[in-house]
């Protein structure tokens, strides 16, 4: 549970795979470090991290101390950037999607996905991340929801009975 406000802003980074337990060292070790020192306008940034489900890499900042600059932004993605370099990894493919197999987290395209929608693999009620989320108390709270109540709604067709 962290110690920022509720309304804190979020920014996720998924992964198409899980981290290895050699890269989770290093990031947990990066991440620790950049939070530490991010910085707006000469301003510390009250940041924390996570990374959940062994593949997202979560970024908080509570901007009710100093808020996020674009040249912050900037710096975090860029932070971002040289891990993707550094650890060979993809994080910033927007167009993954993550849902729930029983307790089993899968990673899949967009394309997948829709695929696994016509063949009724997944269905309306599947859990799937929603890496959409804004703030903090979103992140605690609404992270994983049935793929209905997330951007994914628009691939299902409500049938209706006449």
């Amino acid at each position: 549970m962290s110690n920022l406000s509720k309304d804190s802003k979020v920014w996720i980074y998924q992964s198409d795979r899980l981290f290895t337990n050699d890269e989770s060292k290093i990031l947990y070790q990066e991440l620790y470090q950049f939070v530490r020192d991010w910085v707006s306008h000469q301003n510390k940034l009250l940041a924390e991290y996570q990374i959940l489900y062994g593949r997202f890499i979560i970024l908080i900042v509570d901007e009710n101390q100093a808020g996020a600059s674009g040249c912050s932004i900037d710096s975090s993605v860029h932070f971002i950037q040289s891990l993707e370099k550094s650890l060979n990894l993809s994080l910033f493919n927007r167009l993954l999607v993550h849902y729930f197999n029983n307790e089993e987290l899968i990673s899949v395209s967009l394309d997948e996905f829709q695929a696994l929608i016509l063949s009724g693999k997944v269905n309306h009620e599947t859990k799937v991340i929603d890496t959409l989320i804004q703030n903090l108390d979103e992140l605690e709270n609404d992270f994983v929801k049935p793929a209905l109540s997330t951007w994914l709604k628009k691939y299902f067709k409500v049938q209706l009975i006449e």
